[in-house]
This record gives C-alpha cells, structure tokens and sequence, in this order.
C-alpha cells in the first residue's frame, strides 16, 4: 500500500520532469522547465517514503539509496539557489531604468532587439549574467540575460548594466519592451538577481599567460565580448582580438561602440544578411568569416610578439563552435610555438 503510494505519484512527477530537461524543449519552453523545478521536493519527500516502505518490507534494491542521494543533491541545491535568489531579490529592491529603452528595428529576416539600461546595489564581474524578471511582462519567471557591465559597482556606488535581448512577438521580451517604454525614466519593476557565471571578470585579473586573447561571437552573442571589454581593453599587456559575425546592422551599430578601444587591424566584423551588404569604409565585411584564415594569422601575431598562449572565448550557435574547435585542434596539432586555449558559452540554458 505505501509502497504503492510513493512509487506511482513519484514516477508522474519524473515523467513530468524529464521531458522538460531535453536541450529543445527546455529552450523552447523555458517557462515550463523552470516551474517543473517546484516538483523536486515533492519528488525527493516521495523518494523518502518509498525508501521507508521497501525497507520495512525488506525489499531495498541496490543502488536505490544512491539515486535517492542523487536527488536530494539536485533538490538542495535547487532549493539553496531559489532562497538566495529571493534574498538578493530582497536587499537590492527593484531594478531602476537608466533613460530610454533602446528598440534595435529588425532587418532582413533577423529578429527586433531591446537594449535596456539598469542600475543595481550589487558588486559584479564583467562577462557575468543575471537573472532577469518583470512581473508586468506576463510572467513572475526570471530569465538568464547577459549583462554588459559599464560600472562594476567596486567603489560603492551602484552597478550599472546593460541588457540586450532578441524581441520575439508573443514572448515576455516583447511585453517587456512595452513595460519599459510605458515606464520611461521612472522605476521599472525589474528583478534583477546575481551576478552569475564566469567571464573573465571573475577571474579578479587576467592570468599572466593570457597574453592574447579572441572574442569569437555569433549574433547576440557578442554581449559577452562588449561585457569583457571594460576588462581587457586597452591594456598593452594583452593583444586583444574580435570576430563577430551578425545580421543585424541596427545590432552591430548599438554595440559597435564597445570595440572602439580595439585597434582596426584586431576587430574582424562580418555581416551574413543578403539584404544588407557591408558598407563600404564601415569596416566590415560580408559573408561568414574565413576562421581558419583569421586565427592562423591571429597565431602569427601573437607568435611574433611574443605571446604563445591564446585564448579563445567563443559564444554562438553550435556550428560556430564546433568549427573554431576544429581549426585550433589542427593548429595546436601544427609545428607551431603557441597553443590555443578555448572557452565556449552557448545561450541554449
């Protein structure tokens, strides 16, 4: 009988979970796999009684205690993250709107992108996320936004942020444009919970055989490199280097401003929308960029100048990625002095 009534409400449950954690769906419905995470105490407290019930009955299978283990690690850390979350939500109060809501128009297929400015009572990295949410945008659910730090809030004062994110119509990002515009330069109610993750900004300083470091980015993927340049920039003792490949112009001239500090030679910017060629004298160029070409004369660079470790952070799609492993894999595998190091995030939570 208990046995019965532990066994069958957990295997629901697992079956409600597990389909969520599947890398497509879990994208696609983001909203759902994040409120199937309020399942897992009930699941770890069925866990428990089930265990209770074999073992009076002499019916405890082997590995049974190790599964309940693996559990109940995943439920506390759920439940840790979700405390301390509410606790930072808490201390730093609502997020403030710094101006005017940048709405980034779409262009040749490519999707409308928001830029909002916010400000924080909270020290961050550069290259970090945060945990955004609006509850007038249609759901109380944070989402994982990469955060463009221009003040770090070290001295303090409060952090200043940048937020840039694809507007999709039907989606919370779409509804948060209209909370933002309807709020103006008043208090937004934005949640705002971290930092979260690595970027080289967590690192505190560049570790000294970082000498020359590339910023390979895929669309939107690019805010991590804007968010690392207040960082690396500007500083002789590291060559700094960019690939940036968009569709967007509106995107590329939002964020273009991040890059100025870079010399021209170091910044290869290509635009792969049919639509909209590259503009002649703009610097950048059309079609996907030739990454066995760039990094092999990246390597020369750097070889020459002395730097013989490069790091390589990559962020964009799968295809993006798997390529530049490649190219450095049979590069490292070369008769060369320097070896590259590569880092790769993708946007795919």
């Amino acid at each position: 009988g208990n046995v019965s009534l532990s066994a069958y409400p957990m295997l629901v449950g697992l079956g409600i979970m597990a389909p969520v954690t599947i890398p497509n769906v879990r994208v696609a419905w983001y909203s759902l796999f994040r409120v199937t995470h309020f399942i897992a105490p009930g699941i770890l407290l069925l866990a428990c009684l089930h265990v209770v019930s074999l073992s009076a009955l002499g019916r405890l299978p082997r590995g049974l205690l190790g599964a309940l283990l693996w559990v109940a690690t995943a439920t506390l850390f759920w439940v840790f993250d979700f405390v301390q979350t509410c606790v930072d939500a808490t201390w730093s109060g609502p997020g403030t709107l710094q101006g005017q809501p940048v709405l980034l128009p779409a262009s040749g297929g490519d999707a409308s992108y928001l830029a909002v400015m916010c400000s924080k009572r909270a020290r961050v990295h550069h290259g970090c996320w945060m945990s955004v949410a609006c509850p007038s945008a249609k759901t109380v659910l944070s989402h994982p936004l990469t955060a463009v730090v221009h003040k770090t809030g070290s001295n303090g004062e409060e952090a200043l942020l940048e937020f840039v994110c694809k507007v999709h119509p039907g989606r919370w990002t779409h509804s948060l444009y209209a909370v933002a515009e309807k709020a103006g330069g008043t208090q937004l109610p934005l949640v705002v919970t971290g930092p979260f993750g690595g970027g080289l900004g967590s690192l505190g300083s560049l570790r000294p055989e970082s000498r020359a470091l590339v910023f390979v980015c895929g669309g939107i993927g690019v805010t991590p490199a804007a968010s690392m340049m207040g960082m690396v920039a500007g500083s002789e003792a590291h060559s700094v280097h960019v690939v940036w490949s968009f569709r967007s112009m509106s995107l590329f001239e939002h964020m273009r401003r991040h890059f100025v500090s870079l010399p021209q030679d170091n910044c290869h910017f290509h635009i792969t929308n049919k639509d909209q060629p590259a503009r002649m004298g703009g610097g950048i160029h059309d079609g996907r960029p030739d990454l066995p070409a760039l990094l092999d004369q990246i390597r020369f660079r750097a070889e020459a100048q002395g730097r013989l470790e490069i790091g390589v952070f990559v962020c964009g799609p799968a295809a993006m990625a798997a390529e530049v492993l490649t190219v450095t894999r049979e590069l490292n595998r070369s008769q060369a002095r320097s070896y590259f190091h590569v880092h790769c995030e993708s946007f795919q939570m």
